[in-house]
């Protein structure tokens, strides 16, 4: 995101939550839906440390927002917070865009969320999917350099027809690693749910091993309410606008059932109703507490496989989470045997 719920001033906090509302509600015109009441309480406890209470489910006017945060980036990370109404209630109808568009011309800056937002209502989404999916890749990936991301991507479209011997014999020997470490871990982690280590023929090869870990450090599992909770965190820990679309991109394919054409390899089987906004909300905390942003280069993953996962936590600042292997779900987000 492009703030830290820290930066917004004490003051004008209850009225970023307003905003919310006045977006669910479409400016007063229809009863706020049970889903997004959860999402706007859930958001004020976890990021903003307010009672339910502290909360007026009034509408505010764009102007009044905007005059109460000063700073363009407390502008768009009220936006980006915003965003999450349309694809929480599954509306997304014209009058939440419209009245979203109304708060983003006030505020004088569009959030990248929004852009996706409005092009998903003018179901431009072949385009869409396009631009996301390379900002989302570049992310993942820890590289902003075009030249890197080309090189990158070509080895990882190789594995649709080759495999590199040599980088799944790597991640295959992590099952000798002790006990408790990131690097046994992230085995049966990929074991246990059948998922393709990179390297082997039709893996998603590294460009995920990162997210993995993320789903691994902060108890978040790899079924629909997984897949938002771990976005969520990403939105949290990574500074800018591209890490909100991780969370846009997840309450598509497991909250409103969006999909883009064919799944990706190994690629997710969309569904709807798997938000779960308290946790949502807990774990974009966590991701904005975090010391570290593990999807950039100079967090060395391969150093980190050698460390215990409670240790990686500590350090990372992660709390709350206990399990170290976190058991398959009942209904994984996957689908294992689509290799097309």
């Amino acid at each position: 995101m492009l703030a830290d719920y820290d930066e917004i001033p004490q003051e004008a906090r209850p009225m970023v939550l307003s905003a919310m509302a006045t977006v669910a509600t479409q400016s007063g015109a229809r009863d706020c839906l049970p889903v997004t009441r959860r999402l706007i309480e859930a958001a004020g406890q976890h990021l903003f440390e307010l009672p339910p209470d502290a909360i007026s489910w009034d509408p505010i006017t764009p102007d009044n927002l905007a005059a109460a945060l000063s700073e363009e980036d407390q502008r768009a990370f009220a936006l980006e917070l915003m965003c999450l109404i349309p694809l929480a209630d599954k509306q997304e109808d014209a009058g939440e865009i419209s009245t979203l568009d109304a708060f983003t011309e006030a505020a004088g800056v569009k959030p990248i969320a929004v852009k996706d937002l409005d092009r998903l209502g003018d179901e431009k989404y072949k385009r869409l999917i396009f631009d996301m999916g390379r900002r989302l890749t570049s992310a993942a990936m820890g590289t902003d350099s075009r030249s890197e991301l080309l090189r990158q991507t070509m080895r990882e479209l190789r594995l649709k027809v080759h495999e590199n011997k040599p980088l799944a014999h790597k991640y295959l020997e992590l099952e000798g690693y002790p006990d408790g470490t990131l690097g046994h871990t992230f085995f049966h982690f990929y074991r246990d749910r059948g998922f393709l280590f990179p390297g082997e023929m039709h893996s998603l090869g590294e460009v995920v091993t990162r997210h993995d870990t993320l789903h691994i450090l902060s108890g978040c599992n790899t079924d629909g309410t997984g897949e938002i909770n771990v976005a969520g965190v990403e939105a949290g820990m990574i500074k800018g606008g591209t890490s909100s679309e991780f969370l846009v991109q997840a309450l598509q394919f497991f909250q409103t059932g969006i999909g883009f054409g064919s799944p990706v390899s190994g690629g997710y089987a969309v569904k709807s109703d798997e938000l779960d906004p308290e946790t949502l909300m807990l774990k974009i905390r966590t991701g904005m507490d975090m010391t570290a942003n593990i999807f950039e280069p100079r967090w060395d993953w391969w150093a980190a496989v050698n460390q215990p996962v409670e240790q990686l936590r500590q350090e990372l600042g992660i709390v709350g989470v206990e399990e170290v292997i976190i058991p398959t779900p009942v209904s994984p987000a996957t689908s294992l045997d689509d290799t097309d």
